[in-house]
């Protein structure tokens, strides 16, 4: 297998944080995939993390590994993405306070060299504290809510309002670094020999070609 770069198919900064602290330095590129949002949760995210993956991997250089996610929530049989403004922000979390729902991120992942795929989802359970109206209006105005699915960053704020959760955290922060790992070994990535391969590169300091 030869070097490989890594493209990061989302402009969301906690995915490109999470990647990074695993030792991956990807490159950016937000794709321009308008979301479908009817149908099940795990067909959502699954459909939507495909689309921005082959979206990006079409336009990526031959030796490029792109990663495509999707995350949403789920609540009372309806599908929750991110808020359209802050009334809906307010709208959502009032609805999620009190309440369990569940996180799904559907990840894709390509390889640009061979044209091998590798798809699946993660969903996690999350326990939202009973919130006063007065807690969401002094959430809301402290923490941006539109770029984040269901209004809140786990890893933010909103671990205040949060009692409990079940599953893969990261999943809900919107990367589940573990079926990552999985998937990329389907199509015949090994992360700790790539992370290993960059790390060598920056001692000696050769590049990717």
């Amino acid at each position: 297998m030869g070097r490989l770069r890594v493209i990061l198919a989302s402009s969301s900064k906690r995915r490109l944080e999470l990647l990074e602290s695993i030792g991956l330095k990807p490159i950016v590129i937000p794709p321009k995939y308008k979301e479908v949002r009817s149908g099940t949760p795990w067909e959502l995210c699954m459909l939507n993390a495909f689309g921005k993956a082959m979206e990006v991997a079409d336009m990526a250089p031959y030796d490029a590994l792109v990663i495509g996610a999707d995350t949403l929530l789920y609540h009372r049989e309806r599908v929750i993405g991110k808020p359209r403004d802050m009334r809906e922000a307010e709208h959502i979390l009032s609805m999620l306070s009190g309440n369990e729902h569940y996180v799904y991120t559907g990840l894709c992942v390509v390889r640009t060299d061979t044209w091998e795929i590798a798809q699946g989802y993660e969903v996690t359970k999350v326990f939202f504290k009973e919130l006063s109206p007065m807690e969401v209006k002094k959430y809301l105005a402290i923490e941006d809510p539109l770029d984040k699915a269901g209004g809140y960053a786990v890893q933010g704020l909103a671990s205040l309002l949060i009692t409990r959760i079940e599953g893969d955290f990261f999943n809900v922060v919107g990367l589940p670094l573990h079926l990552l790992y999985l998937l990329l070994k389907v199509i015949g990535i090994d992360v700790f020999d790539m992370i290993k391969s960059k790390n060598r590169q920056s001692l000696d300091g050769s590049q990717d070609i």
